[in-house]
């Protein structure tokens, strides 16, 4: 379910031509980094915070992270 609603949340994103999504989490979430690393979000160095920060540029991000669900 966490897969399909990030995607989701993705396709809206290139839908309304945002620049980028970003997510938070805390570093002990391994579920929800792996996910992020699957769908090419990079860790966004923060050294005086306790939670993680990750970032997808959809404006060059590959689109697979949309492709495998046609939700029109």
């Amino acid at each position: 379910m966490g897969t399909e609603l990030v995607r989701r949340l993705i396709e809206v994103g290139r839908d309304e031509k945002l620049e980028r999504v970003i997510a938070q989490m805390l570093p002990e979430n391994e579920a929800m980094m792996s996910l992020a690393r699957k769908l090419d979000f990079r860790v966004e160095p923060y050294s005086d915070r306790d939670d993680l920060i990750m970032v997808l540029d959809l404006g060059r991000s590959p689109r697979h992270a949309t492709e495998t669900y046609n939700w029109r």
